[in-house]
């Protein structure tokens, strides 16, 4: 499994882009869907919460999201998460990245 950390400011929605590659191709992701969950530490049965995943099979690439609603109930420090491929044609599971979450505090305001 790959390893990458990200930053997540709470009350901002959060999106990345995960080009999938084998062998340093791109690897199409037909038949595959994608699930990734956050928790307090690895191996937790507590699930803080989940991105949405979107599968572009065609470009080798999975974009996961939370919502601004979802970043802002995180609670502060580091959690972690992983990406789970699933290929719906045999049932294959591969968990392809995984790391840690580095929840921050915004320092601007948002006016009211």
């Amino acid at each position: 499994m790959l390893r990458q950390n990200f930053e997540i400011v709470k009350g901002e929605t959060f999106t990345k882009d995960i080009l999938i590659k084998v062998n340093d191709e791109v690897y199409p992701l037909n038949n595959y869907t994608a699930l990734s969950e956050i928790r307090p530490y690895v191996g937790s049965k507590t699930l803080i919460e989940s991105f949405s995943c979107e599968v572009f099979p065609e470009e080798g690439m999975i974009r996961i999201t939370l919502t601004n609603e979802q970043t802002n109930n995180l609670p502060f420090g580091i959690l972690y998460y992983d990406l789970l491929l699933i290929n719906q044609e045999n049932n294959e599971h591969t968990y392809y990245l995984g790391g840690k979450i580095i929840v921050k505090k915004h320092v601007t305001e948002i006016p009211t």
